[in-house]
């Protein structure tokens, strides 16, 4: 199995992910009968988070039973058991599902990373 992802490696796996298919996407979550998947069944990755996941190492086969799981319900391990990582995650996730752009969605997590708040909550 991959090495855990920290704090430090998803600011970049983010990053890589949004220059990967751009600031202006917009997951399609209508297509996916409104829920978000990490990984399609085809082994690619699905969406913001899954893309980080599998920029990391992780494939559909390490998550096929937990697919559909949020952020904070995935094993501890994937994520170093980081609350700050996964609280950024988390709401890269949210903002993703919720419509905004993927540009956003990094930009909310990086500033949860850096700065321990989000700004779209304000």
């Amino acid at each position: 199995m991959p090495t855990p992802i920290t704090s430090e490696s998803a600011k970049a796996l983010l990053i890589d992910a949004l220059e990967e298919r751009g600031a202006d996407y917009v997951y399609p979550k209508e297509e996916y009968s409104g829920l978000c998947f990490y990984f399609d069944t085809d082994g690619a990755p699905s969406c913001l988070v899954g893309a980080v996941l599998a920029k990391a190492g992780y494939t559909y086969e390490d998550l096929a039973d937990d697919n559909e799981l949020g952020v904070e319900e995935l094993d501890p391990v994937i994520f170093s058991d980081d609350d700050l990582l996964i609280a950024a995650l988390s709401r890269a996730q949210i903002a993703q599902d919720t419509g905004r752009p993927w540009g956003e969605a990094v930009a909310a997590a990086v500033n949860v990373l850096e700065n321990g708040f989000d700004p779209l909550d304000e």
